[in-house]
């Protein structure tokens, strides 16, 4: 879908909705297309499952980027993100860093759960967004980097 369908498919449930998620690539920002983010006041919850296993024709590598670029979520408490590289993780964690550093909203996230995210390299990209977590669940290939950046920072 494009970022105008996208717009009018939430445009009447953005004020209500807590809940989101995500499977696959839903959204194309075509060349050209302007996009500014929709506020999602009341979203506490996204659930990103991103494929892997689409092909170069289907996935042009800028969901990911896009999909942050389309979003505004003030009041998001809990994030699952599934199926990424270390390059889409940081993405998605600068994004939230400068939603939350511009939103009056400061709570912040306070659960993350990582399924398959690889982010060597990146495991420090969660001091951006995580001040104030109380739960974390790590899967596959997260799992090593996160405890190895814990265990380093104590």
């Amino acid at each position: 879908m494009t970022f105008g369908e996208f717009f009018d498919t939430f445009a009447d449930i953005v004020p209500t909705l807590i809940t989101l998620q995500l499977e696959g690539i839903i959204l194309r920002v075509r060349s050209g297309e302007h996009c500014c983010p929709i506020n999602f006041p009341s979203l506490t919850s996204l659930v990103i499952h991103y494929s892997d296993y689409l092909n170069e024709e289907y996935d042009d590598g800028n969901f990911i980027p896009n999909l942050w670029d389309c979003i505004n979520m003030p009041a998001l408490e809990s994030l699952t993100l599934s199926i990424m590289d270390g390059e889409l993780f940081h993405t998605s964690m600068d994004s939230l860093r400068c939603q939350h550093m511009t939103s009056t909203t400061k709570g912040g996230l306070k659960s993350l759960h990582l399924f398959n995210i690889n982010i060597d390299g990146y495991a420090d990209d969660l001091t951006l967004v995580c001040l104030n977590l109380s739960n974390l669940t790590l899967t596959g290939r997260a799992t090593v980097p996160v405890l190895k950046f814990i265990l380093e920072a104590n």
